[in-house]
């Protein structure tokens, strides 16, 4: 849309919505580090505070519901580390898991969509991993035009809900320690 910068200044546009608060704003979050640095337990932590309502690394959160796709997990594994975390303290029922799911080429947008309209109250969609999830390049697209577009239909969707929209990824076992972004897996689309 076309908007004049007189009429963006006169707009009411509100705060930036946070689930986690200064940490965590609503619309696409990656998650990076090396493999088997602890991800999973950092976003599953995550996924239980803001379901609970409790505070997560210190900062208070916006108690909403979570979908997390542990798309490299168990359901066993995923009650064993529950259990850890949990210690004690019942589950919350605003927490909801799946441990398969289509790519973006064979519908994962739809997933989510339906996803939408049966939990109205979902604020996160975790993806671990996001290379689960990552659909087909088209011929005629370079690395970066694949990255890009599959990031810019993510976004969309997470904005078009006003959710966070979690993807855990890896990094480049390369290190390149000029700039932190360039060891994530994948080129500057990401």
């Amino acid at each position: 849309s076309t908007f004049t910068a007189q009429e963006l200044m006169e707009a009411e546009l509100g705060e930036t919505q946070y689930i986690v608060v200064e940490l965590l704003p609503q619309g696409l979050g990656l998650l990076t580090s090396p493999p088997k640095y602890g991800k999973t337990w950092l976003v599953l932590g995550l996924c239980l505070a803001v379901a609970q309502g409790a505070s997560f690394l210190g900062h208070e959160t916006h108690a909403c519901g979570c979908l997390y796709l542990a798309l490299e997990d168990s359901p066993r594994r995923l009650k064993s580390r529950m259990k850890k975390l949990l210690a004690g303290r019942p589950a919350p029922a605003g927490l909801v898991f799946k441990t398969t799911a289509p790519d973006l080429s064979n519908g994962l947008l739809d997933i989510l969509e339906r996803h939408m309209e049966q939990y109205p109250d979902t604020g996160i969609i975790a993806i671990d991993t996001l290379q689960m999830v990552r659909g087909q390049a088209r011929k005629t697209e370079s690395a970066y035009q694949y990255d890009y577009r599959e990031m810019r239909t993510l976004k969309a969707f997470a904005d078009r809900h006003g959710i966070l929209l979690l993807l855990v990824h890896h990094l480049r076992k390369a290190g390149d320690d000029t700039d932190p972004h360039n060891r994530i897996s994948g080129t500057n689309g990401i």
